[in-house]
C-alpha cells in the first residue's frame, strides 16, 4: 500500500501518489502533507486569534455588567431609604402606599439581580467555552501532519468562527424604571412641602383633605 504523502485540497483528505493520478483526483489541487498542514494551521491560527479577541471583549462586557449592576443596585437602595424618609412624615396616611412602593423597588432590585446573574452565568459560560476551544486548537496544531489532517474537515467545521455573541444589555430599560421611581419620590417630597405650607398636621381637617387627591395621584 502506497504511503499517503499528498493531500487533496478539494476532498480535504490525504492520498497517495497513485490516487493523485487517478480519475477521481486527476483535476484536483493536490499538495504535500506538510504544505496542506501549514495552510490549515494558518487558518486555525487566524480563527484562534479572532476567538481570543472575542473572549477579551466578553471579559470587558462582564466587568461592565458587574460595575453597572452595582451602580443601579446602589441607586435602588438609596431610593428605598429616601422613600422611607418621605413616608415617615405622613405615616398614618402613607403606610399602605409605602409598602406598595417598596414592593415595586424590591421587584426592581430582584429583576436587576436576576438579570445580572443570568448575564454573568452566560458570559462565564461563553468565556469558559472559548477558553476550552482555544486550548483544544493549540493542542490540535501540535499534532503531526498526518494525524492533524486525518479529519481536518470536521475539525475545521468545529473551529470555524460562528456569529459573534453579544450579551444582552441590562441597563437602558431598568435605568428608565429607576428614573420613574426617582421622579415619583421627588413628587412625593414636593407634595409634602406643599402640605406643610398649607398647615401640616395641625390643620389636618382642612389641609389633609385638600392634599389627599394630589397624594393619590402621585402614587398612581
Amino acid at each position: 500500500q502506497e504511503a499517503l504523502k499528498l493531500f487533496c485540497m478539494e476532498d480535504q483528505t490525504s492520498i497517495c501518489w497513485l490516487c493523485d493520478r487517478s480519475k477521481e483526483h486527476k483535476d484536483h489541487d493536490t499538495v504535500l502533507l506538510d504544505e496542506a498542514a501549514q495552510v490549515y494551521k494558518g487558518r486555525i491560527k487566524a480563527q484562534q486569534g479572532a476567538l481570543e479577541k472575542e473572549r477579551d471583549n466578553l471579559v470587558v462586557w462582564k466587568l461592565a455588567e458587574e460595575q453597572g449592576t452595582q451602580k443601579c443596585l446602589t441607586q435602588v437602595r438609596m431610593m428605598m431609604r429616601e422613600t422611607r424618609g418621605v413616608f415617615e412624615q405622613m405615616r398614618k396616611f402613607l403606610d399602605e402606599k409605602e409598602e406598595l412602593r417598596l414592593s415595586q423597588l424590591r421587584d426592581l432590585e430582584k429583576e436587576m439581580k436576576d438579570r445580572h446573574e443570568e448575564n454573568i452565568r452566560r458570559l462565564s459560560g461563553e468565556i469558559s467555552h472559548l477558553g476550552s476551544l482555544i486550548t483544544e486548537m493549540e493542542g490540535t496544531c501540535q499534532q503531526p501532519a498526518d494525524e492533524f489532517l486525518q479529519d481536518i474537515k470536521s475539525t475545521w467545521s468545529r473551529y470555524e468562527k460562528k456569529q459573534e455573541r453579544r450579551p444582552e444589555k441590562l441597563f437602558p430599560r431598568l435605568e428608565m424604571k429607576l428614573q420613574v421611581c426617582s421622579l415619583k419620590t421627588s413628587a412625593l417630597e414636593k407634595v409634602m412641602e406643599d402640605y406643610k405650607g398649607i398647615g401640616g398636621p395641625s390643620r389636618k381637617g382642612t389641609a389633609f383633605s385638600v392634599m389627599e387627591p394630589a397624594l393619590q395621584n402621585r402614587f398612581s
